[in-house]
């Protein structure tokens, strides 16, 4: 059995008091942010995401987030081999829980049993929806910032990255180095986030490069613009891509990168219960 004290994340603080809309994505020109509850169960949480459309679910890891006994009926055993691999419990736990709740999510947008999905991994460990079969795309990146979990669905590809606090100076650029080594085979031209050390920047170089390390990201991209919590990139081929700054507890900094213009986000667990 996990048990909670067997967990090993360093401790970080509660949510921050100040009121969620302060952060810049509220006053991001064009998009509309829409928090909700994580339970709640409104049409957005019922449908899959429309071209120009995000959902994202950010929620702790730990079995109050799903019910454990139910998940362990729905998880695969190559999720549940996946997770004996991991050096810790609680690492081992983060993926199980992140992957039974992502279940629950597709399971209420495409209206059947949890244990009717079937997820395969992709070369970058990231899941893929294979059955039910649809019609419609919907792509799924999961990233993980100590105990909490952040889905992402779109109907594009797209790249999630969480930083977490940690100390400034060499420690800190190997740790950077380190991650965008491991996390992904290509990356964006350094003229793109000069300055990766800083911890908002390397979260928008990483969820970049993910796109960039499956082939998605065009030839010479340039910063086009950069406005509150959003850039937009154009490549000489004329695509765009827009990198979005998502609010997180305490001091952890994450963005989430797509291949095209976003016009709406709902955002299920950024409102307290």
């Amino acid at each position: 059995m996990l048990q909670k004290t067997s967990a090993r994340y360093p401790r970080y603080g509660a949510y921050v008091s100040r009121p969620i809309k302060t952060h810049p994505i509220f006053r991001t020109a064009g998009l509309d942010f829409v928090p909700h509850r994580a339970d709640q169960d409104s049409p957005a949480a019922r449908t899959i995401p429309a071209l120009g459309h995000l959902a994202l679910w950010r929620f702790r890891a730990d079995w109050h987030s799903v019910s454990r006994d139910e998940a362990n009926s729905w998880l695969s055993g190559s999720e549940r081999k996946r997770a004996r691999h991991y050096p810790n419990s609680a690492l081992a736990k983060r993926h199980l829980v992140g992957r039974a709740m992502l279940r629950c999510i597709l399971s209420r947008m495409l209206r059947c049993r949890p244990d009717a999905i079937m997820l395969t991994d992709g070369t970058d460990g990231q899941p893929h929806l294979r059955c039910p079969d649809l019609r419609r795309t919907v792509c799924i990146h999961v990233a993980y910032a100590g105990v909490w979990i952040v889905i992402g669905l779109s109907a594009t590809d797209l790249g999630i990255d969480a930083v977490m606090p940690v100390p400034s100076g060499p420690a800190m650029e190997k740790s950077v180095s380190k991650q965008l080594r491991t996390k992904t085979t290509t990356t964006p031209p350094d003229h793109l986030f000069p300055d990766v050390i800083d911890a908002p920047q390397q979260a928008r170089c990483v969820s970049l490069s993910r796109l960039a390390s499956i082939g998605g990201l065009g030839p010479e991209p340039v910063v086009a613009t950069e406005y509150d919590a959003a850039q937009v990139i154009h490549t000489s081929i004329g695509q765009r891509y827009h990198i979005l700054d998502l609010p997180m507890p305490g001091k952890i900094t994450a963005a989430v990168a797509l291949p095209q213009i976003v016009t709406r986000v709902d955002a299920f667990g950024w409102l307290k219960d």
